[in-house]
């Protein structure tokens, strides 16, 4: 499969993900955020849009599908056509948020329930007793960490 986003935008990802040391290792953290976006928008590939896809009904903005009902205000900021930098940032931001919301109560589970409150809220995943139940699909936290794993591993079958 080829994802030449991804490969462009990589070391961007790679670059942001140090400030983030606290709260996981910056290649792990890189890899969960590039399965997320897998997940979330295939890497643009799907469409002609590319890094600026709508999705979600109208409420996820770009490839990391960051909703307008949560960050509008940023959204307002950045304008229809952020840089690969800022919409990176913003998306590492949130999932750094979901993933410290579990870490900090001391969930044994907090990375998959992290990733789950990527797309469904810290409230809701906080009130599930099995977190991927209130995701999209009711898998989205097995499927972004077997994407995760893949990539891991070096088997992705991704080109650049």
């Amino acid at each position: 499969m080829r994802r030449p986003i991804y490969f462009q935008d990589l070391p961007i990802i790679l670059d942001l993900c140090p400030k983030y040391a606290n709260v996981m290792e910056p290649n792990i953290l890189s890899t969960l955020y590039s399965a997320a976006v897998e997940r979330e928008t295939r890497w643009g590939t799907l469409n002609s849009q590319g890094r600026w896809i709508i999705g979600d009904s109208g409420h996820g903005h770009f490839l990391p599908q960051i909703d307008d009902r949560f960050h509008g205000p940023w959204l307002k900021e950045v304008g229809p056509r952020p840089s690969a930098e800022q919409m990176h940032a913003k998306g590492l931001e949130i999932l750094v948020a979901c993933l410290s919301y579990f870490k900090g109560r001391g969930y044994v589970d907090w990375v998959r329930r992290g990733v789950c409150a990527y797309n469904a809220g810290t409230n809701n995943v906080a009130a599930a007793r099995f977190p991927d139940l209130v995701t999209t699909g009711h898998d989205y936290g097995a499927d972004v960490m077997g994407i995760a794993f893949t990539l891991l591993s070096g088997t992705d079958g991704w080109e650049p």
